[in-house]
């Protein structure tokens, strides 16, 4: 399983079940969250442009439906000595 880092860039890239209960659309783009403890590596948080954790997605069908767009070097993926994230300015 690949472990996406937070703060990477992603976008929607094809339709998703029950996409429209879920609030997507095709091209909507998102931060990957800091993962929680509790939750593990298996669920990735998707962070809207005003910092809201809206969605959680499981990490290993993640890039089935998003591509890529920035791929962020951060190496703390629990954020535990970092600030929550926050809008994009």
């Amino acid at each position: 399983m690949t472990i996406i880092a937070p703060l990477t860039v992603i976008r929607l890239k094809k339709q998703v079940p029950d996409c429209e209960q879920l609030g997507l659309n095709v091209g909507d783009t998102f931060r990957v969250g800091y993962y929680n403890k509790q939750d593990g590596l298996e669920l990735v948080w998707l962070v809207d442009a005003n910092g809201i954790y809206e969605q959680a997605w499981e990490q290993k069908s993640l890039l089935e439906y998003f591509e890529v767009i920035a791929q962020s070097e951060e190496p703390d993926i629990f954020g535990e000595d970092r600030k929550k994230i926050g809008p994009i300015a």
